[in-house]
């Protein structure tokens, strides 16, 4: 009896570890340029953050952008998410990918501006 009150107690502690998932933040680079999100003002920082919870995409911005084009490629190349977004500043915007595990690679395009960045989903 005491064996079947471990194991249950044990299932129970794995079934709740997805619960507590935290958000993993996405790595961003830049090319070519190395300065061109933070041109201007330099108090405030251009570049968004970015992370993810499982196949939900999280963009955060300081400053508004506008027309930021949002792309999630896999590592074949196939484009599995696109949208046109504007985002206003100190706001986060939320992405359902509804994507499958995987690697893929971000692309964050703001009219000249370009940001990559690559994450796994399991």
């Amino acid at each position: 009896m005491k064996s079947r009150s471990w194991i249950l107690l044990l299932m129970i502690l794995f079934l709740a570890c997805p619960l507590f998932a935290d958000e993993e933040p996405i790595d961003m680079d830049e090319e070519p340029s190395t300065d061109s999100w933070n041109r201007g003002d330099r108090s405030i920082n251009y570049c968004p953050f970015v992370s993810h919870d499982g196949d939900i995409l999280y963009i955060y911005s300081e400053v508004p952008l506008v027309g930021l084009r949002v792309t999630v490629k896999d590592m074949n190349g196939m484009v599995v998410y696109s949208n046109v977004l504007s985002i206003t500043g100190g706001d986060k915007v939320v992405l359902d990918l509804d994507v499958v595990g995987g690697e893929f690679l971000l692309i964050l395009n703001d009219n000249s501006r370009c940001l990559y960045g690559i994450f796994s989903l399991t």
